[in-house]
C-alpha cells in the first residue's frame, strides 16, 4: 500500500511541475538573436519587438538591425483574445506596419503559407505603436 501512495504522490508533484512549467515568463530577446540562433529557440516562448508588416497573406516581424525576420502566426486557441483581434484590425485601418512586442512560442520551421519557415506563433501582442499612411 505504501508504495502506491509514494508512486502517486510522485505522479501528482510530477504534474504540478509541469502544469508551473508552462506558467513561466517568456525568453526576452531580440529579432536579432532569434535569427542569428534560430535552434536555441525553437519550441521555446519568446518575447521580441519589432516591426511588423501586414501584406495581403502573410504577417511578418523584422528589425532594422539585422537582415531578415520571421512570420506570425495565430492558432485557433489564440485568435480570439482581445490584444490580437484589437492588433488585427488596428494594423489594417493604420497602414499594415506597427511597431510592437510580440509573445508566443517560436517554431524554427513551421508549416505556414507560402513554405516552411521561422514562425512566432503569437499569444500575446503589447506596447503597440502604428505606423501612419503615408
Amino acid at each position: 500500500m505504501r508504495r502506491w501512495a509514494y508512486a502517486l504522490f510522485l505522479a501528482e508533484v510530477f504534474a504540478v511541475s509541469l502544469s508551473h512549467a508552462s506558467d513561466s515568463p517568456p525568453i526576452r530577446t531580440t529579432i536579432c538573436e532569434v535569427i542569428a540562433n534560430p535552434s536555441r529557440f525553437d519550441g521555446l516562448e519568446i518575447s521580441v519587438r519589432g516591426y511588423v508588416f501586414s501584406g495581403v497573406d502573410i504577417t511578418n516581424i523584422g528589425d532594422a538591425g539585422c537582415h531578415g525576420g520571421f512570420q506570425l502566426k495565430v492558432s485557433d486557441a489564440y485568435y480570439n483574445h482581445k490584444d490580437i483581434q484589437s492588433f488585427e484590425r488596428g494594423i489594417r485601418t493604420h497602414g499594415m506596419l506597427a511597431m510592437a512586442t510580440v509573445v508566443g512560442r517560436f517554431e524554427k520551421k513551421a508549416n505556414v503559407y507560402p513554405f516552411p519557415m521561422p514562425a512566432l506563433d503569437i499569444h500575446s501582442v503589447r506596447r503597440v505603436v502604428y505606423v501612419p499612411k503615408p
